[in-house]
């Protein structure tokens, strides 16, 4: 009535709801020494028709999976190609870095989707790019190198399509409820 968006775990329930409703109706249906049961049964609604939709889209843990629009898989994909993309080019720019002695660690990081390379403090300028954030205690930046700052972006930009198509896929599973 409100039309509001169920989110995948809610919608999941609500599958394994239906579900559990068509496995009692078959059930009351049969059983002939039950016949108000049975007859209050098949007055019931067909809801099976539901179900599929939910369950070709929603995992288990209600998250939305790649099948369930063509949209969403090739935006994962391409997410998942850029990632690649990014770890492989940080991580070549985290070699040079350990090689040049301005690395604090042997190890990037990813911080809110955005691939960093820890610095020591007073080699921050060495390394071209942003500084993201610092550690608590000062000694290390978390730099975002300027080749990667490209890749970061469009990254970023694939996980709001992403939300956008999960979000009109739940929205499209509501409103079919």
């Amino acid at each position: 009535e409100k039309s509001s968006v169920l989110q995948g775990q809610e919608l999941y329930r609500v599958l394994r709801l239906l579900q559990v409703a068509q496995e009692i109706t078959t059930a009351f249906a049969k059983k002939e020494k039950l016949p108000q049961l049975a007859k209050l049964a098949q007055s019931l609604p067909p809801l099976q028709a539901l179900a599929p939709p939910i369950a070709h889209a929603i995992d288990p843990d209600g998250g939305v999976k790649d099948q369930a629009s063509p949209a969403l898989r090739q935006l994962r994909s391409e997410r998942r190609k850029l990632e690649q993309e990014a770890g492989s080019l940080i991580e070549k720019i985290l070699q040079k870095a350990v090689r040049d002695g301005i690395a604090q660690d042997h190890f990037y990081d990813v911080r809110d989707g955005r691939y960093l390379v820890p610095i020591k403090r007073e080699h921050t300028n060495k390394l071209p790019g942003l500084v993201y954030e610092s550690s608590a205690t000062r000694a290390t930046s978390f730099v975002e190198p300027a080749p990667v700052r490209e890749i970061n972006d469009r990254i970023e930009q694939l996980r709001l399509s992403i939300e956008e198509e999960i979000f009109r896929i739940l929205e499209a599973l509501s409103s079919q409820l």
